[in-house]
């Protein structure tokens, strides 16, 4: 099978979305600072960060969630200028979907997290579960290159024994015969990442469920599964080969668009999550957020392809 790789889509818009893309990118990166100066004044993380019953052996419970933001916040802007720089680079089609996965990942895992109404308790209880799943990866890790030492294990033991002088229930760590540690947890578990996106992504229809679209055909792209690159197929025509096609494959623009709305509608909807969260002014990320998403929301338009909501929050 002949497959030439083509992009069709206008360059300047891709210029432009590069450029929205790189703003939106250097918007989430004012908001890394030290947790001190995001704190708001009579915000719910100020009150949430004030309150040291959670504070024990396993650590300061209020103040990690209060700092928990600031690296989750920079990988986000990271991977935003990592897809700024795909989508102005010639001859890429198929990467873009490999970022926009793990975008997704951690703008739900972060909405998740600050999720409004509930609480600095239930709040606690999902950090130390987001610990407890790299805690069990970190000794995995250190297993593979056998260089275990106990440490990561130290770790759950501490966080037990302040989950039951919490009151929080502990559920253990279990160990497979083949020696994979699988992450223990208070209460329920971390919902996969496809529950935390499709519950982040507010479908744009009443039929079209986009966040579970958008992490299955990502899903497959990146894992180098033949069906994750049907979006791409722009045309086939018969062969010489005997049962065999000719196919080009590209970046569509409307698949573009539906990629990269995905992120704009799960950034925007977190950072307003954050921001309300932290006590902070949004305008600033207003400035450049709706810019950003009037201008996908023609290119949608455009393509026929989702209609859009009119609140800036999602």
């Amino acid at each position: 099978m002949e497959t030439p790789y083509v992009r069709r889509a206008e360059p300047d818009e891709l210029r432009l979305a590069a450029s929205h893309l790189e703003e939106l990118a250097d918007a989430a990166q004012a908001y890394v600072v030290d947790e001190s100066v995001l704190v708001a004044d009579g915000s719910v993380a100020a009150e949430e960060r004030a309150d040291s019953r959670y504070d024990g052996k396993w650590g300061l419970g209020s103040e990690m969630v209060c700092i928990e933001v600031v690296p989750r916040v920079a990988a986000i802007a990271d991977h935003l200028r990592g897809l700024a720089a795909l989508t102005g680079t010639p001859g890429v089609s198929l990467s873009i979907s490999s970022l926009v996965r793990p975008t997704l990942e951690a703008l739900a895992t972060l909405s998740w997290l600050y999720e409004d109404g509930i609480g600095g308790r239930e709040r606690i209880r999902r950090r130390f579960n987001l610990r407890l799943v790299s805690l069990a990866q970190e000794e995995n890790l250190a297993n593979m290159l056998g260089k275990s030492d106990g440490r990561f294990q130290r770790t759950i033991d501490d966080i037990a024994t302040g989950a039951d002088n919490h009151g929080f229930r502990f559920n253990a760590p279990t160990t497979t015969k083949r020696g994979i540690v699988h992450p223990g947890r208070l209460g329920p578990p971390v919902p996969t990442g496809e529950a935390l996106i499709t519950r982040l992504a507010a479908p744009a229809s009443q039929t079209i469920d986009v966040g579970g679209l958008v992490y299955r055909r990502t899903s497959a792209v990146v894992h180098g599964q033949m069906h994750g690159f049907h979006p791409f197929l722009l045309s086939d025509t018969p062969s010489t080969v005997p049962g065999a096609l000719r196919a080009e494959f590209g970046l569509p623009f409307a698949w573009f668009c539906i990629l990269t709305s995905s992120v704009l509608g799960a950034l925007n909807a977190s950072m307003w999550r954050v921001l309300e969260h932290y006590g902070r002014n949004p305008d600033d990320w207003a400035d450049v957020s709706q810019a950003a998403i009037d201008q996908w929301v023609a290119w949608l338009a455009e393509t026929n392809t989702f209609e859009s909501t009119s609140d800036p929050r999602h």
